[in-house]
């Protein structure tokens, strides 16, 4: 029998899964426990070791506290309920453990089909999601490469950047040349959209790197309309879902 743990901020939805679990023909699944607030997830999954948690997205529901259910029951797969999910926050999430991703409209019947599949070691992803995964790639900016790209956000021109990083002006071009190619930005305004979007808000604007700061990872999207008009770059350029994100 799979023990499931269900997490929702919503009682009516955590009744309508108990009442998916008791009517079911052939019993595979128990329900062992159902959690509305986030303070008491971990609690929970600590007191039954459940085999799945169902956990519904909410503004309570922080990573520390996924990452808390790995420490404390590392057996225990998660599958996260939710209706939008970016795919960059998805790759966090599957570096955290994360078995799959369950669209809140699903029908009852794929609702347990989930919970079977991810109890049996399969991953749970529609084809859309795992299409937009296969499409992306990451991308790890170096300390020095990310400590550029934080002053290139501060406005700074080579030579102050250079100044800064005490190398030469020759080195800060051809650092830019690497992250242009590295990122996929057009120029160093675009460059410059990206760090101000994705790096840690705690090293901007700042001329040293925070304490326990580390270089960051970033998520590349593929960039539809490749190779179109120029207007249509344009506009893509300031479509924030082609840029790349940040991976923690």
């Amino acid at each position: 029998m799979i023990r499931l743990l269900v997490f929702t901020p919503e009682p009516l939805l955590l009744l309508a899964v108990s009442k998916v679990i008791e009517d079911q023909s052939i019993p595979t699944i128990a329900l062992s426990g159902g959690v509305c607030v986030p303070s008491e997830v971990v609690r929970e999954v600590v007191l039954h070791q459940p085999d799945v948690v169902l956990v519904g997205m909410s503004e309570g529901m922080s990573w520390d506290v996924l990452r808390t259910i790995r420490i404390q029951s590392p057996s225990a797969k998660i599958v996260l309920w939710t209706n939008q999910l970016p795919a960059e926050t998805a790759f966090e999430l599957m570096e955290l453990g994360l078995r799959g991703i369950l669209r809140r409209e699903v029908t009852p019947a794929l609702l347990l089909r989930c919970i079977a599949k991810v109890h049996e070691g399969e991953l749970w992803f529609e084809k859309a999601f795992t299409d937009s995964i296969l499409c992306s790639r990451k991308v790890r900016l170096s300390r020095r490469e990310s400590e550029l790209v934080r002053l290139l956000t501060q406005g700074l021109k080579n030579k102050e950047i250079a100044w800064s990083l005490k190398i030469t002006e020759g080195t800060v071009k051809v650092y830019l040349s690497k992250l242009f190619a590295k990122t996929g930005a057009k120029d160093r305004l675009d460059l410059a959209l990206i760090g101000l979007k994705h790096l840690p808000e705690s090293s901007l604007g700042t001329n040293s790197s925070p304490a326990g700061w580390s270089p960051q990872p970033l998520f590349l999207k593929a960039t539809a309309g490749a190779g179109s008009s120029s207007g249509a770059t344009t506009a893509a350029k300031r479509d924030w879902d082609h840029r790349p994100r940040l991976v923690s």
